[in-house]
């Protein structure tokens, strides 16, 4: 037989490995998360009816209650200037109940710590923010009070590690609201109510005069139709837009809260924005934000840095709005013409209308953490100082609710004072979650969390999941987890009225050490809807999801799982997976089955994940990101032989650092032991890292039904490294 190695390069890194699909599963613990008790701490801050703080609050005035029960408080102290600590006993405690005792506490616990947040800011907005903080940085704060500066625009930045030196704030401030915002954002605005103007006249002189049996005037339709397709191109980008600037504004905040369970004591986050937009299939996560900060006793205070503003806030829903009711009564009134944007997608702008509002968001964070939203007003400054009040002057208290299943429900936290004129500031409550260090988990995934538990594993879903291994740009380990999920093994409902299909499933995957302890832990909850008629096409699709953090060197067992959150029907898988050590010769990655290459791009990246569900991560890291595009990767080992047909895959090659030439490579193949095939196609230099991405596609013309291994080899220098994988020719 005679075997042909086509070959095509890319730039990038990427990786994966079916010999790892193929070894034995890891003998690891079962998944099991313990938690000790349960201890929670809550700020709250006592105000008359005036707005004036009120310190004369006893413990016994407090009523608390956890998920509708009564709770006994702990521990209870006022907390009334930057250093000053008082204590107060409680039933309970070692101390006689009532008796004012010095407090004893942990230094780090009178250490205040506020996050400065900066999301993309117009320019009145910067120049808001800036005066306000400068005259927030004015106040005595004392020594104990640390500030750090960050920025949102796509990712997180850090401008300024948390200090107390307020002219190193300043000069942080100064810088973020320096940028300048995005060019030409006016004049584009300017003309897109132009083209709304514009199609809604040349709309109706086109029907004017025009008999209801009759084609409407040429000429007319010509124009509505350009008008209609520029502005389907603007709202189809700002549609991505709000859901890209939505989405990494959320994981953001994320990570600045999450951590921040780590220190004691109150933590202040001030979040400088226009208003916080979270996409429609994202609202579980900001309610476990809400969550998280709960848990982490970080209070949020969204501050719209626009300030006062001469339009209602409504006003891009009740735009939207219309857009959704103008495209279905077009719908129903059109006999001639293409069918528009608005028609097809009014039932989804109506959805966007809905939270179109963006500062519901905002206050719903602010206010469910314990801190309040500052908007509508050109008096930044005051309410800032309100803030100061609120760290320098609150109670402190905690409780341990008596938690005995931990089944991700919403918690309640009602705290009450016999007394009406007070007015209190305190956190909503938190989902019944196990708290594991170092770990964030959400209510969708204890379905799957149990069923990585269960014995034998269910198998109610079909998907495939592996890991790999490959290095990043520093030339460090790290490990990939890939599932393929094909969608026809899924639940879809319909909606016939709207119409529409709709689907609703999440997937989980964890590495875990040899100990059994979770080293990294990722998941995704998928909600997605899609217009009826492409329900067919659509569940011959796959669902893949990618991943990948840093991983020391060594064995895991890789844990994943899926639910359908529809039926509640779930699978899951364990398998092993080697993380090779770092070597200063020649190395290679996993190889992986490609599905496909797709030209990158942001916004078609951005459409792509949100229609077809190919939700790889959007991270400029990600190794199946190149520069010639995105590499879908696939985990089915088997293909077919004729005519046409071809085997692809994906590996990297990591050159010793300062290579100036490629490694020799060699690819082989093997049939029940025997090489039946070889090709040597020459690499291409490495880059500055050293890195050379590769895709190699081989004909299946000449193969016959069987199993094959296929031997990946690069060499240099007297040192080599291998890679091979399995795959099924039917």
């Amino acid at each position: 037989m005679r075997f042909v190695i086509l070959v095509a390069v890319v730039a990038g890194t990427a990786l994966v490995s079916y010999a790892q699909q193929n070894q034995p599963p890891a003998q690891a613990p079962q998944t099991t998360i313990r938690s000790t008790s349960q201890e929670v701490l809550l700020d709250v801050v006592v105000r008359d009816k005036k707005g004036r703080l009120v310190k004369d609050v006893t413990a016994k005035d407090f009523e608390v209650t956890d998920d509708g029960v009564p709770q006994t408080i702990r521990s209870f102290r006022l907390v009334t200037a930057p250093e000053a600590v008082s204590g107060t006993a409680v039933p309970g405690s070692t101390t006689p109940a009532g008796e004012k005792v010095p407090a004893s506490l942990d230094p780090l616990r009178q250490v205040r710590i506020v996050t400065l947040v900066f999301d993309r800011l117009g320019t009145d907005a910067r120049n808001n923010a800036r005066i306000a903080v400068n005259d927030l940085l004015k106040s005595e704060s004392g020594s104990n009070l640390f500030f750090g500066v960050f920025s949102i625009d796509q990712r997180l930045s850090i401008l300024q590690q948390y200090t107390a030196d307020k002219d190193s704030i300043r000069k942080a401030v100064a810088k973020v609201t320096s940028s300048a915002s995005s060019l030409y954002k006016s004049e584009s605005d300017k003309i897109e109510e132009e083209l709304k103007t514009l199609a809604t006249q040349d709309a109706a002189s086109a029907s004017v005069a025009t008999p209801a049996a009759a084609p409407p005037n040429a000429g007319a339709l010509v124009s509505v139709a350009l008008a209609q397709l520029t502005l389907n191109m603007l709202q189809f980008s700002q549609t991505l837009d709000r859901t890209l600037q939505g989405r990494s504004t959320l994981f953001a905040l994320k990570s600045l809260i999450t951590e921040q369970y780590r220190l004691p004591g109150r933590k202040t986050l001030l979040f400088f924005c226009e208003g916080l937009y979270i996409p429609p299939e994202y609202t579980e996560e900001f309610q476990g934000l809400i969550s998280y900060a709960n848990r982490a006793n970080v209070s949020v205070y969204g501050i719209d840095a626009r300030g006062l503003v001469t339009y209602s806030q409504n006003g891009g829903a009740g735009s939207l709005l219309s857009e959704a009711a103008s495209g279905s009564r077009s719908q129903q009134r059109s006999t001639y013409g293409p069918v528009t944007r608005d028609q097809v997608t009014s039932a989804d702008r109506g959805e966007e209308a809905i939270r179109a509002n963006s500062q519901n968001s905002l206050a719903d964070i602010s206010e469910k953490t314990g801190g309040f939203m500052i908007a509508n007003s050109n008096d930044i400054r005051t309410n800032l100082r309100r803030i100061t009040e609120d760290m320098d002057t609150h109670y402190e208290l905690s409780y341990s609710p008596d938690i005995r299943t931990f089944d991700g429900h919403f918690r309640k936290i009602a705290v009450h004072v016999d007394r009406p004129d007070l007015r209190l500031q305190t956190r909503s409550g938190y989902f019944a979650l196990p708290f594991v260090a170092g770990q964030t988990l959400m209510p969708f995934e204890l379905p799957m969390l149990t069923a990585l538990t269960t014995t034998p594993l269910p198998r109610d879903i079909p998907f495939r999941s592996t890991g790999l291994h490959f290095k990043n740009s520093t030339g460090e380990p790290e490990g990939v987890v890939v599932i393929d999920v094909p969608l026809e093994g899924i639940e879809f409902t319909k909606d016939e009225a709207n119409p529409v299909y709709q689907t609703h499933f999440a997937v989980i995957a964890i590495f875990k050490d040899a100990q059994g302890s979770i080293i990294r832990k990722f998941s995704q909850d998928v909600p997605r809807q899609g217009p009826l008629d492409k329900l067919d096409a659509f569940k011959m699709g796959h669902f893949i999801y990618t991943q990948h953090a840093p991983l020391p060197v060594g064995r895991y067992t890789l844990e994943t799982a899926i639910v359908d959150r529809k039926t509640g029907k779930t699978s899951a898988k364990k398998s092993a997976i080697v993380i090779p050590p770092v070597s200063p010769n020649v190395g290679i990655s996993s190889l992986v089955r490609v599905r496909s290459v797709s030209p990158f791009d942001a916004s078609e990246s951005a459409a792509m994940n949100r229609d077809r569900l190919d939700l790889a991560v959007e991270r400029s890291d990600d190794p199946f990101q190149v520069a010639a595009g995105k590499v879908s990767p696939g985990l089915d080992d088997t293909a077919k032989a004729g005519p046409g047909s071809a085997l692809s895959y994906f590996f990297t090659v990591y050159a010793p650092p300062g290579s100036q030439t490629a490694p020799d490579l060699a690819i082989e193949f093997f049939q029940e032991g025997k090489l039946i095939g070889r090709g040597n196609p020459k690499l291409p230099a490495p880059d500055t890292h050293g890195v050379i991405p590769y895709i190699a596609s081989t004909p299946l013309d000449s193969f016959k039904p069987g199993q094959y291994e296929m031997r990946v080899t690069v060499s240099q220098n007297g040192k080599a490294a291998a890679e091979r994988t399995l795959f099924t020719i039917e």
